[in-house]
């Protein structure tokens, strides 16, 4: 790494290393663990909207860089509250309609979904301390 790779924070660096040939199966994005659930179009029915445990989404896409950032925290939330709240992410551009429904213009999105209803709400580059106020546990 050279230049601003090299300066810069673990997170940045992680977010300019990644490459989408990596994360992607079978055209979706994967998370870095099996704690983060991957929804789409077909399944986001029952596993958001009829979870009996709340839920956390990420609508985020491969081509975004805030998105990428925010990966890593995604995945250390999912295994922290593992048993207490569901946490998965969406590609919009692989489940346009989802993400047309819940009115997604920009990415990351985060929402949670408790009782199969939208509570929260956060667009844009978080922190792990915002996440945890918007589930509310």
């Amino acid at each position: 790494m050279g230049g601003l790779e090299a300066r810069a924070s673990p997170v940045v660096r992680q977010a300019l290393c990644w490459r989408p040939t990596q994360q992607r199966a079978a055209g979706r994005r994967m998370a870095s663990d099996d704690k983060v659930k991957v929804f789409n179009d077909s399944n986001f029915e029952q596993a958001v909207l009829r979870a009996e445990l709340p839920v956390l989404v990420d609508f985020t896409a491969s081509w975004c860089g805030p998105c990428r950032a925010l990966a890593p925290i995604i995945d250390q939330l999912a295994g922290e509250l593992e048993g207490k709240v569901a946490v998965g992410r969406l590609d919009v551009d692989d489940s346009p309609a989802t993400a047309g429904k819940y009115g997604v213009r920009g990415v990351p999105t985060i929402m949670v979904f408790k009782n199969g209803e939208r509570v929260e709400q956060h667009v844009g580059l978080t922190t792990k301390a915002r996440l945890l106020e918007l589930i509310e546990l």
